[in-house]
């Protein structure tokens, strides 16, 4: 599905039931909101490994604003606050009060900073491999300038100065860097899941 939202075009899937059977009424189900993480990815990591947060919770799969099905903006908007006012937006759009959010890495800074932007419309915050600030990107470029390849260097420049030109890109830069992220990365299933 998609919301226009912000003058952006979000794409957002909703997986699970809003209401269930208890006894003799229905009850509402918590929403979680999904936030993936690295720009220009999307929510596909989500989908494989969510099955026991379906048991408890309606969620909502969301890809950030120019990211995965969400259609291109001005790349002048890809910024931290953008994600971040989008996903309040969203919630807005879908008409809840009160939502729980769910960040992986990138995803879970826009989750932190939502919290912290409105914390009445929090209902739980979960962070999964994320960090609080941007102060780990010094130690993330010593490291790639100490043990990365040619290669990985130079798509990281990619990423650290904002300038991916094209999802190809992108593509590029997670297939050369999955091995630093994971010993198990398989560039075959990335290639098998990858939006084209």
């Amino acid at each position: 599905m998609r919301a226009k939202i912000n003058g952006a075009e979000i794409y957002f899937d909703v997986d699970g039931m809003g209401l269930v059977p208890d006894v003799d009424q229905m009850v509402e189900r918590p929403v979680l909101f999904l936030l993936h993480g690295g720009p220009g990815s999307d929510h596909s990591s989500f989908k494989t490994n969510s099955a026991a947060l379906r048991d408890t919770a309606q969620l909502v799969y969301v890809d950030h604003r120019g990211s995965g099905r969400s259609a291109p903006a001005d790349p002048a908007t890809y910024t931290l606050d953008q994600n971040i006012d989008d996903i309040d937006a969203l919630r807005d759009h879908l008409g809840l009060e009160r939502i729980s959010v769910l960040g992986s890495s990138y995803g879970g800074m826009v989750a932190q900073g939502y919290a912290i932007r409105y914390p009445e419309r929090v209902a739980n915050l979960i962070l999964v491999a994320t960090t609080p600030s941007y102060r780990f990107l010094a130690d993330a470029q010593r490291i790639v300038s100490e043990r990365g390849t040619p290669e990985q260097q130079r798509v990281c420049q990619w990423l650290w100065e904002g300038n991916f030109q094209s999802q190809q890109q992108v593509y590029e830069y997670y297939k050369a860097m999955g091995p630093m992220y994971s010993t198990k990365f398989d560039a075959e299933k990335l290639d098998k899941s990858w939006p084209r």
